[in-house]
């Protein structure tokens, strides 16, 4: 009886020794597949990173898109604003030339007219002596 519960014993010990076995192997496969998820999970944030970087980039493409747009147009008003305020300074720069002009052909008429007076004053006075 004794070499049967030797062989008993032994039996339990090596079920015991492949239970631990399996025990060991299941533990490696449980860590290989967190392993595995914490490689996924690392791959899915870098990835949501990538992704975050990349709507910065796109964000700041389209802020600095907005912001020449508005410099453009602010410029081209600027300039249209300067041609505007020059055709005005010409206008006003021709018509000051354009009544001087006409102030000095005044003069000449009222200097022409003071002359023949003048001639004319001279002549009644040559007439009258």
């Amino acid at each position: 009886m004794k070499k049967r519960r030797s062989n008993i014993e032994e039996q339990a010990a090596d079920i015991l020794d492949k239970v631990g076995a399996l025990n060991k192997a299941t533990e490696s496969t449980h860590l290989d597949v967190v392993s595995v998820q914490g490689h996924k999970t690392e791959c899915y944030k870098a990835k949501m990173d990538a992704h975050s970087q990349e709507q910065e980039r796109q964000l700041l493409r389209d802020q600095i898109r907005s912001t020449r747009e508005d410099a453009e147009l602010n410029h081209r008003h600027s300039q249209e604003s300067k041609e505007a305020e020059i055709r005005h300074l010409e206008a006003e720069a021709k018509a000051a030339v354009e009544q001087r002009q006409l102030a000095s052909e005044q003069a000449r008429v009222h200097a022409a007219e003071a002359e023949a007076l003048r001639l004319k004053i001279e002549y009644h006075k040559l007439c009258n002596s």
